[in-house]
């Protein structure tokens, strides 16, 4: 039964600010990433803040994304830096005003499988990945991380003609969480989670909530919602939830639970996680 909704019963469990223990596995599509095209630590910190929403994205982020260059020549570090480098295009795009040209790349963006496992199931393309060939100016805003600082005033109206609709108060999540402002991010996702009987709605509520509580440092928050996700996540969905809930358990030091987590992981096909499984086990 999953566990009813509301504040936490117990004390939330905070992360110190330490170093990963010796046995943490880190996230898989980090590893692989920083193999791929060798970033240094500041700019691989970049793009895991703009991967995963944490913040509003810069051009100097975009411009990050277009540089890469795959120094591996495997065919998966091929298809995620171009993957990248599209997305770092309709980003800049976008901050210049081309939106026209913007909504072209996410389009294509969002049909792009391994852009989805780049970016991770908290991404504002999950929301996005329709069949449809216009986006909302709020969609926009969102798929390229508020660059403009737009999309709170956009989903605005919106939301005040439907308050609750599920998409829309997801979006509002994205938003929240873009600006930094986590509590209220929680909030929304929250209501989105309560009012919605789709599945990857639901466990896309569930991800924008542990990426929220991971980012305020309430781990053990963060991995309850890893788990609410992958309750309801769908394939090839939930191989994507399950990678980052093994990043999460590898960071908590609950070994086996990262390696059951990134089993799961592989048995739905993502790559990083089958490399993972492979790597030497380094503990001492």
């Amino acid at each position: 039964m999953p566990r009813p909704l509301g504040p936490p019963a117990r004390p939330p469990q905070r992360d110190a600010g330490l170093r990963p223990p010796r046995h943490d596995m880190g996230n898989p599509l980090l590893v692989f990433l920083q193999r791929a095209v060798q970033l240094a630590p500041p700019e691989l910190r970049r793009l895991e803040q703009l991967r995963s929403g944490a913040r509003r994205a810069e051009r100097a982020d975009f411009e990050l994304l277009e540089r890469l260059h795959p120094r591996r020549p495997v065919q998966a570090a091929r298809e995620l830096v171009a993957a990248f480098q599209s997305w770092g295009g309709g980003g800049l795009a976008y901050l210049d005003g081309r939106d026209d040209e913007a909504a072209r790349v996410l389009h294509q963006l969002v049909k792009n499988p391994r852009m989805l496992v780049a970016l991770g199931p908290a991404s504002p393309l999950v929301l996005l990945a329709r069949d449809g060939t216009t986006f909302h100016d709020w969609e926009l805003a969102l798929a390229y991380g508020d660059a403009r600082h737009l999309a709170r005033s956009q989903l605005e109206g919106v939301l005040r003609l439907a308050p609750q609709e599920p998409r829309l108060l997801l979006a509002q999540a994205v938003a929240d969480r873009l600006a930094g402002d986590e509590r209220q991010a929680i909030e929304h996702a929250r209501q989105a989670f309560e009012t919605t009987a789709d599945p990857v709605a639901r466990a896309y509520a569930a991800q924008l909530l542990a990426a929220a509580y991971l980012h305020l440092g309430e781990l053990g928050e963060a991995a309850h919602w890893h788990e609410e996700a992958l309750v309801t996540a769908p394939s090839p969905y939930r191989g994507l939830v399950a990678l980052e809930a093994a990043a999460l358990a590898s960071r908590r030091g609950q070994r086996d639970d990262a390696r059951r987590l990134l089993n799961l992981a592989c048995q739905e096909d993502v790559p990083f996680a089958c490399q993972a499984l492979r790597r030497p086990d380094r503990r001492r």
